[in-house]
């Protein structure tokens, strides 16, 4: 990761993952803040590069709103407060066939914590950070499905323990579908 995911100190947050320098490094990015919208290239924003700076994000969403998706995703999720185990039920149904040269999917799903306050660069000592990255409950690209065609809904169950240190109330969780470790195509 960066930097700035290292607490100074005891009092800061420490926002280190595992995930953080494959997702800097597929993303190419070379300076904060930055995003990746869709996880799709924009060739009128970038020579290369996944990562838009923050003046791009919108236009970036614009575009990629007005595209369809040819499969949507949904999920349902349970968490037992007992024992921290979080169940997740993901359906994904193909409106329409894989587009030419593409096998396979991914599944992927992401929790994220708001509301952890804490030292932030020219924001204080008591900065509320939202929609941090905790933990991805698939690996870092995703769980691969293969052979969909136009008709097809795919089932699955995906179970993850929660970190007794985050706050259930404050995650959510980030479900989407994705080709290869680029271009998200649908998510909830």
């Amino acid at each position: 990761g960066t930097s700035f995911a290292v607490p100074n100190d005891e009092s800061h947050p420490d926002f280190r993952t595992s995930f953080a320098n494959s997702l800097i490094s597929n993303a190419g990015v070379t300076g904060l803040p930055s995003a990746t919208v869709n996880r799709n290239f924009f060739s009128e924003y970038s020579s290369g590069a996944l990562a838009l700076s923050t003046n791009q994000y919108r236009g970036a969403t614009e575009k990629i709103i007005q595209e369809s998706a040819y499969a949507n995703i949904g999920y349902q999720s349970n968490f037992d407060s007992e024992t921290g185990l979080l169940t997740v039920d993901v359906e994904v149904y193909y409106v329409e066939n894989l587009p030419f040269g593409i096998e396979s999917n991914f599944i992927n799903i992401a929790i994220i914590e708001s509301n952890i306050y804490g030292y932030q660069s020219n924001g204080g000592s008591n900065y509320n950070h939202k929609r941090v990255l905790r933990h991805f409950v698939t690996d870092t690209w995703g769980d691969e499905i293969e052979g969909m065609q136009a008709g097809d809904l795919i089932s699955k169950q995906y179970t993850y323990t929660l970190n007794e240190e985050w706050i259930p109330e404050n995650c959510e969780l980030v479900v989407f579908l994705s080709e290869t470790r680029k271009d998200i195509i649908n998510g909830v």
